[in-house]
């Protein structure tokens, strides 16, 4: 054991041991949590709205997609569904279920990360997009 004057009476482990403890004790679990296990909605402005796929002409539905993805861009979130998928059915995947789940969010420029969000479950017969998918197309769900 080093003795070192300037410690005091305890040693360089058992001071920073006892440093690490009062930093755990002072640290909040809401804290330690605050960006996990929120839904992606959260990200929007409060003035954002989402009306209903069936309210909104082409034009209108292109816009706030492009609304959509420049907030996830911004989060750096990316959307990835599958390739020919009809805008409606992003926007609707979109507001019922991917805004809506809980995510944490520990992802972004600290770790030069991104979420990757591309809508599969791994369940073909019952995804919005297995009439899209290769994977799925290729397994011939039509029988599901």
């Amino acid at each position: 054991m080093v003795n070192d004057d300037n410690l005091g009476p305890e040693s360089g482990n058992e001071r920073l041991e006892a440093e690490i403890d009062s930093n755990l004790e002072n640290e909040s679990p809401a804290e330690e949590t605050a960006e996990e296990g929120r839904p992606l909605s959260h990200l929007f402005p409060d003035d954002f709205t989402f009306p209903p796929v069936d309210e909104m002409d082409a034009g209108q539905l292109d816009e706030k997609l492009t609304a959509i993805e420049d907030i996830f861009e911004a989060n750096y979130i990316e959307l990835a569904l599958v390739d020919g998928l009809p805008d409606r059915l992003i926007y609707q995947f979109l507001i019922e279920d991917a805004l809506q789940e809980p995510m944490d969010f520990s992802f972004g420029p600290d770790d030069s990360s991104i979420c990757c969000i591309n809508g599969c479950g791994g369940d073909c017969p019952t995804c919005f997009q297995k009439d899209y998918c290769d994977i799925a197309l290729d397994r011939n769900l039509d029988g599901y």
